[in-house]
C-alpha cells in the first residue's frame, strides 16, 4: 500500500478573475464554484446585515495572490492595503467622471423619492432591501450604454 502526500489546497485571491480584489474569484476557484455566485453572496450578506463589505475587505488584506505566496505576512499586509487604496482611488475617480454623473444623479434621486414616499406613508409595506436586484441591473445598463471614447 503506497501513500502519496499531496500538497494541501491553498486559498488565494485570483489574479485573473477579479472585479475588485480577486477575493470572489479566489474563493470560486478554491471551492470550484462560479465566482458570480460568491459575489452575489457578498452583496446579499451586505444587504442583510452589512458585514459582507467588512468580510471582503478583511479577506482582501489577508489573502495572498499566487505570486505573493512566499511573501512574509507584514509585506503581504502592506502590499494588499496599498492595492486597496489604489483601487479605491481609481473607483472614486471613475465615480467623479463626467460620464457617470447622470447615472449617480438618477440613482440618488430615485432612492430619495422612494424614501420620501415611505416617510409619508405612501409606500406602507415597502422594504428598501427588496431593491438590491437593481444593483446588477444598474451595472448591466451602465455597461450596455457606456460610450466608448
Amino acid at each position: 500500500m503506497t501513500t502519496t502526500k499531496s500538497t494541501p489546497k491553498r486559498l488565494y485571491r485570483s489574479e485573473t478573475d477579479r472585479m475588485l480584489g480577486g477575493v470572489a474569484g479566489g474563493i470560486g476557484d478554491y471551492f470550484d464554484v462560479d465566482p458570480t455566485l460568491i459575489r452575489l453572496a457578498f452583496v446579499a450578506i451586505t444587504l442583510l446585515g452589512g458585514s459582507g463589505i467588512i468580510a471582503y475587505l478583511v479577506l482582501w488584506v489577508i489573502l495572498p495572490t499566487a505570486h505573493q505566496k512566499s511573501t512574509n505576512q507584514d509585506t503581504l499586509l502592506k502590499e494588499n492595503t496599498a492595492e486597496i487604496k489604489t483601487k479605491a482611488e481609481s473607483l472614486a475617480s471613475a465615480a467623479r467622471s463626467a460620464n457617470s454623473r447622470p447615472i449617480w444623479g438618477f440613482a440618488l434621486i430615485l432612492i430619495g423619492l422612494v424614501l420620501l414616499l415611505q416617510n409619508f406613508g405612501f409606500i406602507f409595506h415597502f422594504n428598501i432591501l427588496r431593491l438590491w436586484p437593481l444593483i446588477p441591473v444598474a451595472i448591466g445598463l451602465s455597461l450596455l450604454f457606456k460610450h466608448e471614447s
